[in-house]
């Protein structure tokens, strides 16, 4: 297996991370080479539902309907898949809770990403400045080419600050993924946030819908606690 560690969650005591390429494996093969019973992954749907994984028996059922997971509890793990797509692992300073979040286009426009970090807050009384946020290997600036009418509604929600967007030409813009959702945490007042530096289209070693098509598999970043 070949995993992508975090400088940041790396050194937290009790978390164990990794975001995944081609050949890192399922939920079943991480929690075995983890050390954890079991690790949650969802059916995603591009929205922001956020599921805790105390409120359901999200180790029994079979991928319910989400876009985020958040877990408090020691053994488990969660995950979230990807393929261009941003994977943002987060874990609080301590150690005590965690979370996976999906973040395509439409995730990173309803902000997936800060509603994690205001949940979180929520139910554990963790506030966004002790939450540690890792942005994963995903399709960067140089690849991720959208139409106007997907830039139209960044600019319209978020305006023309921050660099995340540039004008190609004929109705064609480059959009930053990692770097608006950066944007949103930092907004949301994430106490750290690391982006790793991989492009998924550019790397062969991902799986990559751009590159690659319609049916492409995803590979999975999870986050665990020990």
């Amino acid at each position: 297996m070949s995993w992508i560690k975090s400088r940041m969650l790396s050194s937290i005591p009790g978390v164990v991370h990794g975001f995944g390429r081609r050949d890192s494996g399922g939920a079943e093969r991480i929690a075995g080479a983890f050390g954890l019973k079991k690790v949650a992954r969802l059916k995603q749907v591009h929205g922001n539902r956020i599921i805790f994984t105390d409120d359901e028996e999200i180790f029994e059922a079979h991928d319910p309907e989400g876009d985020g997971l958040v877990n408090a509890s020691k053994g488990l793990g969660v995950a979230a898949a990807a393929a261009d797509c941003v994977p943002i692992l987060f874990a609080d300073e301590g150690g005590t809770v965690t979370a996976a979040v999906h973040a395509g286009w439409r995730g990173t426009l309803v902000e997936i990403s800060s509603k994690a970090l205001r949940l979180i807050d929520e139910r554990y009384g963790v506030p966004p400045s002790r939450m540690r946020a890792v942005i994963g290997p995903s399709i960067k600036f140089c690849c991720y080419e959208v139409g106007e009418d997907v830039a139209s509604l960044f600019l319209g929600k978020f305006g023309p600050g921050g660099g995340y967007l540039q004008e190609k030409g004929g109705g064609k813009y480059m959009l930053d993924l990692p770097r608006m959702n950066a944007m949103i945490l930092e907004r949301e007042g994430a106490g750290a946030i690391e982006t790793l530096s991989h492009c998924t289209r550019c790397d062969g070693s991902f799986y990559s819908y751009r590159r690659e098509g319609k049916g492409v598999p995803s590979q999975l970043s999870f986050v665990g606690l020990l």
